[in-house]
């Protein structure tokens, strides 16, 4: 018979040895011990928290002959039972795989029956947001008025796809992820029960990967005791070839080269680490963390948030010095968009070096510090080219050439990535344009007296039909080079339109070249309040009259005119 998985072995058996849930399990011990215990349970959470193994503990305290302060024996008979799974009066129910009506039926049908050899049946039903509609309401009924000797725990990791009918008829009880500093301690009180001799560097690393969950570690331990040689010291760097992560030599090493602005060191590493085997997508996440790392230390009181070994704290803190927060703050979002590219591309090698040489290539430092008007975001001192595929969810690419003054691109303010013109040049170009209006170029003007044409393709389309009214409140603002900037209100109808015209740029690009007109790839952007974006030869005699005398001041047009 194969060897029990270490997470099933170590699976808790009374509420003490449930690590980080002490909100749960003090109620639960106190609510049994007084015999104030309820006849439902709704156990909500993230994965590998304990949900289960609480609900199996509870099973076990309700229905044992010699409980102790709320705590199961685990020696009478109906312990024992209980936790070898051979009581059929504890029914554990997976609604990922049982989640139809007719399973509920069948459930409610049995909850009559009195238990077999236990006082209870406990019905433990698992991811129970995954029942169908019908279900829940077929099990509503049951679940407000269950028969005497019945008890329900539900156990979810998605407690808003639960009805709140049947969130209404349980008692909540929310489970937290773990720190690593808990994870990891546990993790060595298993290793020595057992006989491994695991690293702290190693254990904190594992704990670390797993995220909150001390399930996700428990399996990830064993996974690192298999790939050590027997009888060996698991160290740091056994742990990193499992988990596929890099070490944190390496990213020191890329903490230098971007404070060097030496892109061909971070390639240098970036290749080692693929010779490595290391997983480009994990790499990314690993290097946001590390960067968050970082950035928590700049912070007054933000190094009690990171569960880490005093040795690795002081080389980072050393790391952090050479940064400036704002820079940081900027990596972190940037490395965001990189990883949600990584998810599309078919070349992540490429997607990662071009997200390395831009992060080489601003300056980490605080003379590159953003402006307090760009609202925290930070502002090359040059233009740098974007990232493979980030044109359309990016900020706009750079125009080849400046807009005339008057045109639409130096009235409207792009809020593609929350960028706007920084410095004295960029307040006289916006001033500029305010006093000096001047003519839309031919092609700008041509796309504008077209978009009612582009509407009307959509509108004709019945699987794009609705973006038909979406695309109405476009504008065309300005062209970028080969980019046409799509300019929208400034209102909440107007910023939702943009929103999803931004994810469907490619069909409004598939749309121009259907109606033969130039090919341009479409990006948008949302009009500064009190700025109009007029098509071209669009706007009615009232409306051109009151622009050029200013608001407020009434205008009369004859019929004959």
């Amino acid at each position: 018979m194969a060897r029990l998985a270490l997470y099933r072995e170590e699976r808790p058996r009374t509420f003490a040895e449930v690590v980080g849930q002490e909100h749960v399990t003090r109620t639960l011990r106190n609510a049994l011990a007084q015999n104030r215990f309820t006849h439902a349970y709704l156990f909500c959470g993230p994965r590998g928290t304990g949900k289960t193994s609480c609900a199996r503990i509870l099973a076990k305290a309700v229905n044992c002959l010699h409980p102790r302060q709320g705590e199961p024996c685990n020696q009478c008979r109906s312990c024992e039972l209980i936790q070898s799974g051979q009581s059929m009066d504890v029914i554990e129910i997976d609604a990922a795989s049982n989640r139809g009506i007719d399973e509920i039926r069948d459930l409610r049908d049995k909850v009559k029956f009195a238990p077999t050899d236990l006082r209870y049946k406990v019905y433990i039903i698992d991811e129970v947001h995954m029942l169908t509609e019908p279900a829940f309401n077929a099990l509503l009924k049951t679940l407000e008025e269950p028969p005497a000797h019945v008890i329900f725990v539900l156990a979810t990791t998605e407690v808003h796809k639960v009805p709140v009918t049947i969130r209404s008829r349980c008692q909540r009880y929310d489970f937290h992820r773990l720190s690593t500093r808990q994870i990891a301690e546990r993790l060595a009180e298993v290793s020595a029960r057992h006989g491994f001799q695991v690293t702290e560097e190693a254990l904190y690393a594992i704990a670390r990967q797993a995220e909150g969950g001390m399930r996700d570690a428990l399996s990830l331990l064993d996974q690192v005791v298999a790939y050590a040689e027997e009888g060996r010291t698991i160290t740091l760097e056994d742990a990193l070839a499992v988990l596929g992560a890099a070490s944190l030599d390496r990213f020191l090493a890329l903490d230098e080269a971007i404070r060097n602005r030496d892109p061909g060191q971070a390639l240098l590493v970036l290749d080692q680490l693929v010779r490595e085997g290391k997983d480009l997508r994990q790499l990314v996440r690993d290097l946001m963390s590390h960067f968050r790392d970082l950035l928590l230390l700049q912070v007054p009181g933000g190094e009690a948030l990171l569960d880490l070994p005093e040795e690795t704290l002081a080389q980072l803190r050393q790391v952090a010095a050479g940064f400036d927060s704002q820079y940081l703050l900027w990596a972190v979002k940037f490395l965001a968009g990189v990883e949600n590219d990584l998810r599309l591309t078919t070349n992540p090698r490429l997607v990662v070096e071009v997200g390395l040489i831009r992060l080489c290539s601003t300056p980490p430092a605080a003379s590159g510090a953003p402006s307090a008007s760009a609202g925290g975001e930070w502002v090359p001192p040059a233009p740098q080219a974007p990232g493979p595929g980030r044109e359309r969810r990016g900020a706009p690419a750079q125009a080849a050439a400046a807009p005339g003054p008057g045109s639409p691109a130096g009235r409207a303010g792009t809020q593609e990535s929350g960028h706007r013109p920084q410095g004295p040049e960029a307040g006289a170009r916006s001033g500029a344009a305010a006093q000096a209006p001047g003519p839309v170029s031919p092609e700008l003007a041509a796309m504008q007296q077209a978009w009612p044409r582009v509407v009307e393709f959509f509108r004709n389309q019945p699987k794009a039909k609705s973006m038909a009214p979406l695309v109405a409140q476009a504008t065309p603002v300005r062209l970028e080079g080969r980019t046409l900037v799509l300019g929208f209100p400034p209102t909440p109808e107007g910023r939702t339109a943009r929103d999803l015209v931004h994810r469907r740029t490619k069909w409004v690009e598939a749309a121009l070249n259907r109606l033969g007109l130039p090919e341009y790839l479409v990006t948008t952007t949302i009009l500064e309040p009190g700025e109009t974006a007029e098509p071209a030869g669009g706007l009615d005699l009232v409306n051109l009259i009151r622009q050029r005398v200013g608001p407020g001041v009434p205008v009369e047009v004859k019929e004959d005119e």
